[in-house]
Parts: structure tokens; sequence; C-alpha cells
């Protein structure tokens, strides 16, 4: 289509100019004095986008025609003159002034072209999408603007006469065909545009032929609800909706759907739904109420749903009032129940997972994952009567191999609680209340209140619990044991109930990496948080109580083993390292290369090095280990990478495997026993030397 738009501004009639009179016309076109050029037509003013208009001259003789600006281009035929421009970059109007003679008859005609601020700068139609749009189209012409968009009840337009803009709306469609529109725009007294709206259809709409779409409104008296069941056997469900005293809301019928189907969020997507069903609902429906009312209707299986009142009138037809409510649908638990499944434990930083399964139905559980540790399972009591639960401590839960620092030793799992005497902790045999536990209202969170224990030194509070490990007269017990109170958080209901606000541990890349691993030879390396979700501080038990980073990329659940100073003194600087013989070392002090990458198999990691260029050829670390550098020599000169003599090197690929989750030590009776009323104490040394340099 030619986007070309004409002020209409023309002279239709010949003008008798005489050589003694200078005049003006409206558009500031003169007739020169002297001989003057009769004109007979012009139509020279342009709309932005450009385009051909003319001047029509009465003279026998040779005509010519100039301009003064190089974007009107002329052409002379006879006696008219062709002007050509090109589109206007500009926001506002440019001028051009035609010089015009034959012989010693002249005329000046002014050409003018509006600017993109203009009403003439728009589109003759405009294309929505079927999920409505905004448009705003500017006009810099003067006068006051009318809007004419009653063709269209989806289309408004707000007019903002101190910036000059319109501003167009346009909804969103509930029909699965285009619909189109014309839009009147007038402004002042000279100038009317068309413009052409359309809107492309909306496959899920409404087809032709169905019923013109209804506009369904709240109707804030009714307010739709479920009710929960008394427990899980119940054939029939019951939903129901309160309408305000004296209100005249007038009748309804209630309607339940799954709330897959229905977005009460989205008024648009709304409309179309109730639209398209709620006619067949009405006709269907069984009950029509006028004031508070309750039905029944049969159980529904575990999800969400939406419960609605749908407005009527006397012929049961709807009206357009509606109110929903939003309700889930989950098992009916008992207090029993409410204990199962997997719990989130903070254990003085790092965080456990614990997973309650059942025994013995409606006495007592299985609890594993206490003080981090995956393998060994305690058992827990429930009490009816209060609906607590009570973990006991308790002995004989089986064989656990633990690395201390003389190696792996292998004994029987206990679970005790700690008290607090004279300034030093102690762990206490026997059998009694570690902690109870007590739930909120929805079950969701746990406190675990202390338990009492009575000795010949006077009753304690415990202060604490944790997992040890007995082997004759020594005990084993983890160095970040848990405090007490505390609390749990409820991640996944483990007897079914829809209700999971949070994620599955067994899916967690992070947290599968805690923990402690068995690298063979006796060799452990324990694996715990650095920063939440993120890095992790690593020991070895083969690198001399040194700590390292490493980095979990989230993107493949792999281990990242990166070069880094790990321990500085005044000139001696430990660095974690990748080696490859006695002459390669791979870092120093300013970079912090990637040495190798750890991948889980289950409870199976591999770590395996990472390939460099190194002097043109590609090598990898053959090793990772901790090494000194030492950063003066007496003269101001480094010396240069030593090995340490109680360091061994952590041989690459190296396969660990999962041992525990806590790292342990040896604490030597370093508890009060109630079988025999007395106290045992704690005693323990370290230490650590240099060796040999690497050329």
């Amino acid at each position: 289509m030619k986007k070309i738009f004409y002020l209409a501004i023309a002279l239709t009639a010949a003008l008798a100019v005489f050589s003694c009179q200078q005049e003006k016309d409206a558009d500031g076109s003169r007739y020169l004095p002297g001989p003057a050029l009769e004109i007979i037509s012009k139509d020279v003013v342009f709309a932005p986008q450009g385009g051909s208009g003319s001047i029509v001259v009465n003279t026998q003789q040779t005509l010519t025609a100039t301009s003064d600006r190089p974007w009107a281009v002329l052409t002379v035929a006879g006696n008219r003159v062709t002007v050509t421009v090109d589109r206007n970059e500009n926001l506002d109007s440019r001028y051009s002034t035609i010089k015009l003679s034959t012989g010693d008859a002249t005329a000046e005609i002014t050409a003018q072209q509006f600017g993109l601020n203009s009403a003439y700068a728009w589109e003759d139609s405009y294309v929505f999408p079927y999920g409505g749009g905004e448009l705003e189209l500017p006009y810099g012409e003067s006068g006051t603007v009318w809007v004419d968009v009653s063709d269209a009840d989806w289309i408004t337009a707000v007019v903002d006469e101190e910036n000059h803009l319109i501003h167009f709306t346009v909804a969103k469609s509930i029909y699965n065909y285009e619909r189109t529109a014309t839009v009147t725009v007038t402004i002042g007294e000279t100038y009317t545009r068309e413009l052409t709206f359309t809107q492309q259809k909306n496959p899920a709409g409404l087809n032709p032929g169905e019923e013109e779409p209804m506009t369904f409104t709240i109707e804030p008296a009714w307010k739709p609800y479920y009710v929960v069941p008394q427990s899980n056997d119940q054939a029939y469900s019951t939903v129901g909706v309160e309408v305000e005293e004296d209100s005249h809301a007038g009748r309804y019928f209630i309607k339940v759907v799954p709330a897959s189907e229905i977005n009460t969020t989205d008024p648009d997507e709304l409309q179309l739904y109730l639209n398209r069903h709620a006619p067949e609902w009405a006709a269907a429906s069984p009950q029509i109420h006028r004031a508070s009312a309750e039905e029944e209707i049969e159980a529904l299986p575990m999800g969400n749903y939406v419960v609605g009142a749908i407005g009527v009138n006397n012929d049961n037809q709807i009206n357009g009032s509606v109110a929903f409510a939003v309700f889930s649908v989950t098992k009916v638990l008992s207090p029993y129940e409410k204990f199962l499944g997997t719990w989130s434990f903070d254990r003085n930083g790092t965080e456990d997972i614990w997973t309650v399964t059942e025994k013995v139905a409606n006495k007592t559980y299985n609890l594993t994952g206490i003080d981090g540790n995956t393998v060994i399972t305690a058992e827990a009591e429930f009490n009816a009567t209060d609906g607590t639960v009570t973990l006991k401590a308790q002995s004989n839960l089986g064989e656990n191999t633990v690395s201390t620092s003389s190696g792996n030793v292998t004994g029987q799992a206990a679970v005790y609680g700690r008290i607090l005497y004279n300034g030093t902790e102690y762990y206490v045999t026997g059998s009694y209340p570690i902690f109870t536990v007590s739930f909120n209202a929805d079950a969701s969170v746990g406190t675990l209140t202390p338990g009492t224990v009575g000795t010949n030194l006077g009753d304690f509070d415990l202060i604490g619990f944790g997992l040890y490990t007995i082997v004759g007269e020594s005990a084993y017990s983890a160095t970040n044991k848990a405090s007490l109170p505390a609390t749990i958080k409820h991640l996944t209901q483990g007897s079914g109930s829809g209700d999971d606000p949070g994620d599955d541990p067994g899916d967690d890349a992070y947290g599968k990496w805690l923990g402690t691993w068995n690298a063979g030879s006796g060799r452990t390396l324990t694996i715990s948080p650095s920063e939440q979700g993120k890095s992790y501080l690593v020991t070895d038990s083969g690198f001399g109580g040194f700590e390292y980073e490493t980095w979990l990329d989230a993107s493949t659940g792999e281990m990242l083993f990166r070069m880094q100073r790990v321990d500085v003194y005044e000139i001696d600087e430990y660095y974690f390292i990748g080696v490859n013989g006695n002459n390669l070392c791979f870092g120093d002090e300013e970079n912090d290369l990637l040495l190798a990458r750890g991948s889980l198999n289950g409870s199976t990691a591999t770590i395996s090095p990472v390939k460099y260029m190194y002097n043109g050829n590609e090598v990898q670390a053959a090793a990772v280990t901790i090494l000194d550098y030492q950063t003066e020599d007496g003269n101001g000169y480094d010396q240069g990478w030593y090995g340490l003599n109680n360091i061994t090197d952590l041989t690459l690929p190296a396969t660990l495997t999962k041992a525990s989750t806590s790292s342990l030590n040896v604490l030597q009776k370093n508890c009060y026993d109630l079988d025999q009323n007395r106290l045992f104490h704690t005693t323990r040394s370290v230490g650590r030397t240099k060796s040999l340099k690497i050329q």
C-alpha cells in the first residue's frame, strides 16, 4: 500500500495576479511582483515516508524549476513540475522553496514534508498477538485529538496531550479466529486518519459459532472452602460456600476442578475457561443454593484443586458471578506417620539428612543419619499419648569402621548423649532419653528438647549427642558433635503425602560429596562444607592436618581440585599442588591451576588428573600433595619447593569409597560410665616435620 497522506490544501481555481501586487498563500507560497505565473494546482505536502507530488502552471512558454533543498528532487515536463522526496528521518517537518519561471514570469512554491513525530508517520495498519499488547503513536500536529474505538471493545485509547502521544491497549483475545477493527483519529479541524488494528487468533480460544463471551466478575460475598477429612477411609469429601450474612449475591452452584485445568490468577485465561465450561456445568448441576451451603463429593485423589461458586439466574443459566478458592488434598497422617520421611538437621553448621522409616507400626522407628552417618541406624520411640518421639542412648548398633591417626579400626557403633562437668565434656553410656521431639501444628518442624541423665555426681541436662564407635576400652567420636536443644525441618513425607516442601536429598549434588571417604592403605579424605552449595574443606589423613578447598561444578556434579596456598609462616608457604615425579610440580604462588576432577558413581568417587600443555608437551599431574615453598634463604633468594616427610602423595587417579560423614578421633575413655559410676579422661598429641627438596 502506498503510504502517502496529503493535507487538503489545493487551489482549484485560477488566480488573476497583477504585477503591482505581492500576495502570499496560506502555506507561504508567493506570487512575485511583475509578470507572474498562473498556478493551476499544487500538491507538495508530503508524509514522512516520502513520495511524489506535482505543480501545474498555465503557460505556453518553456518552464524551468529549481529547489533550494537537495531532498526535493524536481522533474519538469511541459507545464508540470513533479516533486519527489525521500523519507524524512527527522522528528520535525522540513521545507523547500521551489522557484518557477517562464521567460519573465516567476513564482515561488513552498514544499513541506512532515517529520516522524507527526501523525503522518503512522503506518496504515498494526498487528497484535492474541495475548494483547500496547502501542504508542506520537503526533506533532496542534489541535484537539479525538480517538474513536467504538468499533471494538477490545481496544482502549488514552491521549497524552502534554507529550503528544496516543497510548493504545489491546486486550487478550479469547477467540480462535482473527479479529480486526478500524480506529479513527482526528486532530484539529484538518486531519483525520483511519488505522486498521488486527489481532491474531488464540489457538485455544472460542471457535466461530460458539456463544458470545460473558464477562465474569468476582462476587466478594461468596467464600468457597474445602473440609479436610478426619481419616483416609472416608468415601466422601466436603466442599462448601460461606455466604456473608444479609448478602443478596443471588443463586449459585458449587464446582470442583483440578488446579491444572484452571488458572485463577490470569484474568484473561479465567474468562476463556469459564466461557467454555461454565454453561455445561450449570446445565449438569444438581443443586442450586442461595445461602451458605455444603455438598459431599467423592473423595479426591491427592493433588491441588479449585472449588468455585458459579452464579446463575432463575433459569439456572450462568449470570457472570463467580468466586474461587484453591486447596490441596493430602493424605491424612496419624501422629505416628507425621515423623516418617526425611528431615534436615543442622549439626553445628553441617546439614545432616535424617531418614525415618517404620520399625514397629505406631510404636518405633528406624532413624538413619544420626550425626551425619548414612549407614548406622538407631531406634526411636513414639509416644501415642502426646505424639512425641524420643531417641534413647543405645549401643550395639552394628559394626562401624573408622579412621584414626594410627589407621582404620572397627568396633560397635553407639549413640550417646553428652554432659558438661567441671568444664569438661563427657559422653554418658547407658540407656536414657537423649532428646524428645515435639512438632508444630503441621509437623513441618520438630523441636529437640534435651533429656536429663542422673549420676552419682548429680543430675545433668544433656548438652548434645553424637555417634560413637566403641573398640575395647577406647571410644571414637565425631569431632563435630550435635548440640541440644535443636530443631529439624521436614523435607519429604515418607508415607506418600503430596506435600513436599523440600528437595529430595538423594538428588543433592553438593551433599553427595559430604562425609568421610576411604582412599586405601588406611588413608581417608573427610569432606565438609566450606561455602554451602559451592565449596568444601577437605582433610586428608595423609596430609598431616592440612586442609585444602575444593569446588563443586554444579553443572556436572564433579568436584574440582585446584592448586592453592593452605598455610603460611614467616619464610614458609605451604601449597596444595600437583606433582609429576621429583622434577615437575604444577602450580606456583600466583596461579590456582585446575589439577584434577572428582566424579561420583554411587558410593564410589574417582579423582582424575587434568591435562596441560607444558613446554609444548601435554602433561598431567601424577599425584597431588602438600609442598613447602621457602621464600628466603637468608640472602633474600627463594629456595624453592620442599616435600614434608609426614606427607604422602595422593596418587592419581585415586579411587575413594564412602566410609561415613564425620571425621573421628580417639577419645580414650572420655566418658561417664553409668554402670561403674565413674569418669574416664582424654589424652592425645599431634606433630609434623619437613623432608626432601623438589628440584
